[in-house]
């Protein structure tokens, strides 16, 4: 029989760090974003011929939106 012993739970965040941290991983998605679009357009300039794969195509195209850019 196994020794029994008590559940540990983490403490629960309260309203200010769970929104806190919603902030925060939205800032991140659009840092990545800003970092990947960055990375691409210096590619392009560079003329290294490297464009926006379709995979990211709408990914980009959203975010250009959200910031009021154009691709």
């Amino acid at each position: 029989m196994a020794a029994w012993r008590p559940t540990t739970h983490a403490p629960l965040m309260s309203a200010d760090q769970a929104s806190e941290i919603a902030r925060l991983r939205q800032e991140n998605e659009q840092l990545r974003m800003e970092r990947y679009l960055s990375r691409k357009s210096t590619a392009i300039f560079a003329g290294t011929g490297t464009v926006i794969s379709d995979g990211y195509r709408g990914l980009v195209e959203s975010f250009a939106d959200s910031c009021s850019m154009r691709v």
